[in-house]
């Protein structure tokens, strides 16, 4: 469910979508959406939770998921320099007691990347979740590969 989709360089698409696996499914197309490949899980940890995936200017693609199969910690980005066969590259931005969850990423024209995402402290009060926070983290690709 809630895929995210990018263009490849190739001119296919690839949507990464959530599932109750514990991994990321990928699927392709490449008839512009109107056809798409057999689904298929990655190595890529995840909890059935939200992800979103963009590319960026230079070609690489940014992925912010859950690197976990249980829980909504940690909140992660991780670059593929190759159209998402591999994540060599990861980063974590938040973890500890808590959810971090529903992110989205875009990239700037001035080439930097911007990622929310919904911060739910731990504790549950009443019918809803109270104390819930947006984050916002500016950082730049150089970031996530040197880490």
């Amino acid at each position: 469910i809630q895929p995210s989709f990018v263009m490849l360089g190739d001119g296919r698409i690839l949507a990464f979508f959530r599932t109750g696996s514990g991994r990321i499914w990928r699927a392709y197309s490449a008839d512009r959406g109107l056809t798409w490949s057999q689904p298929v899980a990655t190595a890529l940890r995840n909890n059935d939770s939200g992800l979103d995936l963009a590319r960026l200017a230079n070609g690489h693609l940014v992925l912010a998921f859950n690197d976990t199969e249980k829980g909504r910690t940690p909140l992660n980005l991780a670059v593929s320099p190759d159209d998402g066969e591999t994540w060599p590259h990861q980063l974590t931005i938040a973890q500890g007691p808590g959810e971090f969850s529903y992110p989205t990423v875009i990239q700037s024209h001035d080439e930097f990347i911007h990622l929310t995402y919904t911060d739910l402290p731990g504790v549950r009060k009443g019918p809803g979740r109270n104390g819930s926070k947006v984050r916002h983290v500016v950082l730049h690709e150089e970031q996530i590969l040197d880490a």
